[in-house]
């Protein structure tokens, strides 16, 4: 087989188990569990292009631990994790653990996983959804439609500072938006 422990540059380690002239396919740990990828032969090998001492079977053996203990029970990862390990470990206890891998979780894994499952529900379910205040015509489009009427720069900072007090609309401010109807914007 084409198996293989790679890591790349930030040293993220992957398991390689099949590899052909355009795809590999790969296992890897993300925040979710472990999981199958695949990617262009080229582009793997250019991202992986460390080998990582060690047995094959280790990593593995390693791979399956983690996937174990992952939030997602991904079937597959272990189903495939489980032929690597049969096929290269030279231990029994390496294949004890292979098989007894691929057992379906207990009910009391099923019933925590359940009940985080539901707990995570009804966090987001309690969030109340944000109140967006009713807007009106902002201080842009105020500007705007005060010099499509044809008033001068003065004329507008005056009916912006009484309409809104706090606002820090300029000279300037108004020229950018004189030149932004110029623009057709």
């Amino acid at each position: 087989m084409q198996y293989a422990v790679l890591r790349n540059h930030n040293r993220h380690i992957v398991l390689r188990y099949q590899q052909t002239a355009k795809v590999t396919l790969y296992i890897e740990a993300q925040a979710i569990g472990i999981v199958l990828s695949k990617l262009p032969t080229s582009t793997f090998n250019k991202e992986f292009d460390t080998e990582v001492p060690g047995t094959i079977s280790a990593a593995a053996e390693s791979f399956l631990k983690l996937a174990q203990r992952a939030y997602m029970h991904n079937l597959p990862v272990i189903q495939k994790l489980k032929e690597i390990i049969m096929a290269t470990a030279t231990t029994a206890e390496a294949k004890a653990l292979a098989s007894k891998a691929s057992e379906v979780p207990t009910p009391l894994q099923q019933e925590v996983a359940d009940k985080k499952a539901e707990k995570a529900a009804k966090v987001k379910a309690a969030k109340p959804p944000k109140e967006s205040k009713p807007r009106g015509l902002g201080i842009g489009a105020f500007c705007n439609s005060l010099i499509l009427d044809g008033k001068t720069n003065a004329e507008i900072l005056d009916a912006v500072k009484a309409k809104w007090p706090e606002a820090k609309t300029t000279p300037a401010s108004l020229n950018w938006y004189r030149a932004d109807i110029k623009r057709g914007a």
